[in-house]
């Protein structure tokens, strides 16, 4: 993170129980007074992180640069260093509170991802083969593992589910949002 968490509290007021923004008033020590006048007409009071990027996490631009809202949110409550993988413990990447958010490795950020959108069976790591029946897998420890082969979906399902707990993945993880996405959310 380019800013530091010092700057950004200087900016924003954050809403640790919301998970909102909102733009403070700048000063001269943030740039020229007709640029500062300006922005703080525009902006000021009004809130901030309202527009999403490619992952639809929130973000606004501060002083020329990008900021993610949960990178931001954990930087003024815990100051620097951010760590490099925040969660979103209930996988909604809009809900940006403080308790929603955990630091977690990389493997471990990606046992708590939601069902990918060019997903056709409904279900992360089942596949339905060309023969009709369906096929579980789950990626973990650095490999492609293959569960088997099922004739049912339901079969195909439990295995996986079994699979995820054995190798410690989050509750919901490959689900759709707002369906399993219940641990953690207020």
């Amino acid at each position: 993170m380019i800013v530091s968490a010092e700057i950004l509290r200087e900016l924003l007021d954050y809403n640790p129980d919301t998970g909102n923004f909102i733009w403070k008033e700048r000063t001269e020590k943030h740039g020229s007074g007709r640029a500062i006048r300006s922005w703080n007409a525009r902006y000021a009071g009004r809130p901030a992180f309202v527009h999403f990027d490619y992952g639809n996490y929130l973000r606004a631009s501060i002083f020329g640069r990008f900021h993610s809202a949960h990178r931001v949110a954990w930087a003024i409550i815990n100051g620097d260093p951010v760590p490099d993988f925040l969660d979103h413990i209930d996988g909604d990447r809009r809900n940006n509170r403080i308790h929603n958010l955990r630091p977690v490795s990389k493997a471990e950020n990606s046992r708590n991802r939601g069902l990918r959108s060019d997903n056709t069976s409904g279900r992360s790591g089942i596949y339905v083969t060309k023969s009709g029946t369906f096929k579980a897998r789950i990626f973990a420890n650095g490999r492609d593992q293959h569960l088997g082969t099922f004739k049912e979906f339901e079969e195909a399902a439990a295995a996986r589910k079994q699979a995820e707990e054995r190798f410690g993945f989050f509750e919901g993880h490959g689900e759709r949002q707002g369906t399993a996405w219940k641990a953690g959310a207020a």
